[in-house]
């Protein structure tokens, strides 16, 4: 990726100078549908839930963004 066109190069190189990058996120969600569904046919709720949660982030690029030999990498998907 050409750090010099990419628009979030600064963002990028703050992070990778830190000692410990990380990130977190707490949302209020109703998934009252998705208990019913578990319920109503025996499905794992989990199991569900990890794959509805993985589809939507695999939908945001920078989500699916690594470091790659300490150069930024978007990958296709990440499981």
């Amino acid at each position: 990726m050409d750090l010099s066109a990419w628009n979030r190069a600064d963002l990028f190189r703050e992070f990778t100078g830190m000692t410990t990058s990380i990130y977190a996120m707490t949302v209020r969600m109703d998934v009252t549908p998705l208990v019913q569904h578990c319920k109503k046919t025996g499905e794992s709720f989990f199991i569900n839930y990890l794959y509805l949660a993985l589809r939507e982030l695999n939908a945001i690029p920078e989500f699916r963004m690594r470091v790659h030999h300490g150069e930024p990498y978007l990958y296709d998907r990440v499981n």
